[in-house]
């Protein structure tokens, strides 16, 4: 088997390992979804993108938001970046899905992946995604959803921080990639 080459840097790799957990929860499980907390977007969730699995059919299907959430919006080039890295994008505008004489079709981006495939590489495929073309910083934030006890798994991986309680992250749900995992490109030649 072919090792899969890394679009997304070493620096993301405790998200990846993370995604790559949600993945064989999603064969387990049927859906698994994470959100994320750009700095872009006020770090608001209801304007950063969220990533959603299904594996109920016979293909692990991945979509991240489109336009109706995300602020600021896709641009074309964004868009063709993801149709270079492979993803489906919207089949509507924002304005014609939140139209109630037009709903219907698909606002997000999506991609189907077969079982076969090395979970990591989805993985990074996702993560080559945010970066590229959803402008997702190493320093922004992440959420696994509502499902009751998700944030504990996670945080039992050890591989993301687990934010202190505050007013708006009470149940502490919110994650981030460790500060230590934080390498510049130009300090790998020098270690």
């Amino acid at each position: 088997m072919e090792k899969h080459r890394d679009l997304a840097g070493k620096e993301w790799n405790p998200l990846k390992q993370v995604i790559v957990h949600l993945i064989h929860r999603v064969i387990a499980l049927h859906s698994a979804e994470f959100y994320t907390y750009r700095q872009v977007s006020n770090r608001k969730a209801t304007r950063s993108p969220g990533v959603f699995f299904d594996a109920s059919g016979d293909l692990i299907h991945v979509e991240i938001s489109g336009n109706v959430v995300c602020d600021p919006p896709l641009t074309q080039d964004d868009l063709i970046k993801l149709q270079i890295l492979g993803w489906s994008t919207p089949t509507v505008t924002a304005e014609e899905f939140l139209d109630e004489n037009g709903f219907g079709g698909l606002p997000n981006v999506s991609r189907d992946f077969s079982p076969l495939t090395d979970f990591a590489q989805i993985a990074d495929e996702v993560v080559a995604a945010l970066v590229m073309a959803y402008q997702l910083d190493i320093a922004d934030n992440f959420f696994f959803g509502p499902t009751k006890g998700i944030e504990d798994e996670i945080d039992g991986l050890g591989l993301l921080d687990r934010h202190d309680a505050n007013e708006k992250n009470a149940k502490r749900r919110v994650f981030s990639i460790p500060v230590g995992s934080l390498v510049k490109p130009d300090d790998e030649s020098h270690a």
